[in-house]
């Protein structure tokens, strides 16, 4: 069965450690997310000097937000002045806080640690975009569909609530089931995908195109 097709997004990445940024770039490559970085500035000076027809195609970038000349906050607020439609999700090394009047002000969706997991950087670029699909990305594992147990109509109907971002307790409510039911049945379709998460789980039922 085909995978289905995942959306592209085109970013931009500003940090003034170019190791960082290059490191940045080649974990959207490793794990295959669907981001493409189209450029990459030791400074928000250097962005905002980028043609317009090349910002014309970006959609998205990560800042630093504590740079040396001009912070993060300044340039996210500088970009989004001349170019509103850009999302910017700010990135940082340090425990940087800053009231969410500020960060709304300039345009910035939310911050994020530089160690957070690639996934996490995708799914706030997700949000930030408003991409449902890629505010929950998660990386693919390698399954292919003759790896894959047929799951039963109520085992694959719990992992499309999950893949919904319903709890266990939501899930048994809707359903009219006890918690430890739902579990169960988690437990047989984990088994028969060959996965040890929820989100495991969701990312093999993608993959095969089973919802």
């Amino acid at each position: 069965m085909l995978k289905k097709k995942t959306r592209i997004l085109n970013i931009g990445i500003v940090d003034n450690d170019v190791l960082v940024a290059q490191a940045l770039a080649n974990l959207f490559v490793k794990v295959h997310a669907p981001v493409k970085v189209l450029w990459s500035k030791a400074s928000g000076i250097e962005a905002l000097a980028i043609d317009s027809a090349e910002l014309r195609q970006t959609e998205a970038v990560l800042t630093d937000i504590e740079m040396p000349r001009m912070s993060g906050i300044e340039f996210a607020a500088r970009l989004r002045a001349h170019n509103p439609e850009i999302a910017v999700v700010g990135i940082t090394a340090f425990n940087f806080q800053t009231s969410q009047d500020t960060l709304a002000a300039a345009g910035i969706t939310e911050i994020l640690k530089k160690e957070a997991p690639t996934e996490e950087l995708v799914q706030a670029l997700g949000r930030a975009v408003h991409d449902v699909a890629l505010s929950r990305w998660v990386p693919l594992l390698d399954r292919s569909q003759e790896e894959v147990q047929e799951l039963s109509p109520r085992e694959l109907l719990i992992i499309k609530l999950l893949a919904s971002g319903k709890t266990t307790s939501a899930m048994a409510h809707e359903l009219n089931m006890s918690e430890t039911t739902i579990k169960t049945y988690l437990a047989r379709a984990y088994k028969k995908l060959g996965v040890h998460s929820r989100t495991e789980a969701v990312a093999v039922c993608l993959q095969n195109d089973l919802f």
